[in-house]
């Protein structure tokens, strides 16, 4: 069967059943539905979890539970060896042999030796109602309520309590045990709070959810449960959606932005996310070769200085959770050191501002030290010493962003990323002399920025990772000017969002 891959990771619970006491053709319809309703799971790559034991029919010999309808079905949509398993069995051995008919377990047999199915075991003497619930909840990603009574309501309650989503379906046909409403209980509960059981998108299912009406069918089960396939799947994207970005690029000034933005094939037309109503935040993902996805958002301070920094980091981290922070943005670097284009990683921030009055009104230097976590040091010591791959991708990237810098001024043509020992304070440097001085507060500062303190000392407070990448824009001597900030900013943005695919260990 060929479908979409809307259901790729789904392995529904369907979960209910019907009272003895219902009519032939209702418990019919219901069946009907189930049919329907796997036909189309199974078409766009999902299956089904169960519990196997006996079949109960009723005294006109109809099923009235559906875990051995499903396994029939699937059965029949995919006679051939499997290469996905789409039925979980949750069953014992020993109610199996006692309860369920030989061509039953012939059959099951079959579909595990066809890698169709698998078995989750429960041994007899832990085989209780509370057992099997907690393992079918444990291996199942959404839920679907057919009738039934209080056991249909208790997997729903866990279901919610695990934040998977849950869909109740309103035909009337009882429950086999008759001890509760079931699936029409927890549908009125959907109504009253519609999040408890799609926690991202309850409200507007809310709005059409009479058009999934069995008890008063308006359309046919296979677009209900098409409709059912769709509420799943949005409900999933808007889940992966909420989750906090991998990595959150947080940028000091316009031209900064503008380079990772280009970087990152984020449109100038793409709308910012507001945060706290008042910061601008683009979300984008980053592909990697493996096809997996690298969750991104990028935002800019607004402009330079410590405070400024340490406080819209502060929001941004308490808004988005970020599992890690990079600034990204252009620094100057000591004549002799770096040339213009050059792109550094920090490897210590020094707070070169603080200090103590002392006698004689002397001024005694009292820096602030930010050490990387040891986890990104070796990140990124690992990823600059990848030097061949790392300089073919880094030349292919310059080539395709057009960063072109004048050879007769002996500026370097190609992007080597550097350690750095980086000073920050909120002093804007147009003076070689004043640059050099920093010397005496810690001997290896060669860089100079405004913002790194304020964004480490935020991340510090709020335990979350952190690094940063600097272009070299100028010297911060009187020959300081805007000409490089461009070529600096980009480059740094190249360097960032290739450490982003091939440097950054995300399970940090």
């Amino acid at each position: 069967m060929v479908g979409s891959n809307k259901l790729e990771d789904s392995y529904i619970l369907l979960a209910g059943s019907i009272s003895s006491k219902t009519d032939n053709a209702k418990i019919e319809l219901a069946h009907n539905f189930v049919e329907n309703f796997v036909e189309n799971v199974i078409e766009f790559g999902g299956g089904f979890v169960v519990y196997l034991s006996g079949e109960c029919l009723n005294i006109n010999n109809k099923p009235l539970l559906f875990d051995w309808s499903i396994v029939s079905i699937i059965d029949r949509l995919l006679p051939d060896a499997s290469e996905k398993v789409r039925l979980k069995v949750v069953a014992s051995d020993k109610v199996l042999k006692e309860k369920a008919t030989a061509e039953q377990r012939r059959l099951l047999s079959s579909m595990v030796n066809r890698g169709l199915a698998s078995r989750v075991h429960i041994e007899r003497k832990k085989l209780t109602g509370g057992a099997i619930v907690d393992e079918q909840v444990h291996i199942c990603t959404e839920m679907v309520c057919l009738g039934g009574g209080k056991g249909v309501f208790g997997r729903a309650t866990k279901m919610s309590d695990s934040s998977l989503p849950v869909i109740a379906l309103d035909l009337e046909i009882g429950g086999l045990s008759d001890d509760g409403n079931g699936a029409l209980d927890v549908l009125e509960e959907f109504q009253e709070n519609p999040e408890k059981y799609l926690p991202h998108t309850g409200a507007e299912v809310l709005q059409f959810l009479d058009s999934l009406s069995l008890e008063y069918c308006v359309q046919s089960y296979s677009s209900i449960a098409q409709r059912i396939i769709d509420i799943f799947y949005n409900e999933k994207i808007a889940q992966i959606e909420s989750l906090p970005p991998d990595v959150l690029i947080i940028t000091a000034i316009g031209v900064e932005l503008a380079a990772i933005k280009r970087v990152l094939d984020i449109d100038d037309s793409t709308a910012a996310n507001k945060v706290n109503n008042n910061l601008n935040v683009w979300d984008t993902k980053i592909i990697c070769a493996d096809a997996s996805e690298i969750k991104c958002a990028v935002a800019i301070l607004g402009e330079a200085g410590i405070p400024n920094a340490a406080s819209v980091t502060s929001t941004l981290i308490k808004a988005l959770q970020p599992k890690n922070i990079i600034m990204l943005g252009i620094a100057g670097g000591m004549l002799g050191k770096f040339e213009l284009g050059d792109v550094v990683f920090a490897e210590l921030i020094i707070g070169y501002e603080g200090a103590a009055l002392i006698a004689d009104n002397q001024v005694e230097p009292r820096p602030k030290h930010y050490n990387l976590r040891t986890s990104i040091r070796q990140d990124i010591n690992a990823y600059i010493g990848s030097n061949d791959q790392l300089s073919e991708r880094l030349t292919y990237a310059r080539e395709f962003h057009n960063i072109k810098i004048n050879n007769q001024d002996a500026k370097s043509q190609t992007i080597t990323p550097k350690l750095a020992t980086i000073a920050s304070g909120n002093k804007l440097f147009r003076d070689e002399e004043k640059f050099n001085e920093l010397k005496k507060i810690h001997g290896r500062v060669a860089v100079v920025e405004m913002e790194g303190e304020g964004v480490f000392t935020a991340c510090e407070q709020n335990d979350t990772p952190v690094l940063m990448i600097r272009g070299i824009s100028d010297n911060g001597n009187d020959n300081k000017n805007d000409d490089y900030h461009n070529i600096a900013a980009t480059a740094a943005a190249i360097v960032a969002k290739d450490f982003i695919k091939h440097g950054l260990s995300l399970n940090v």
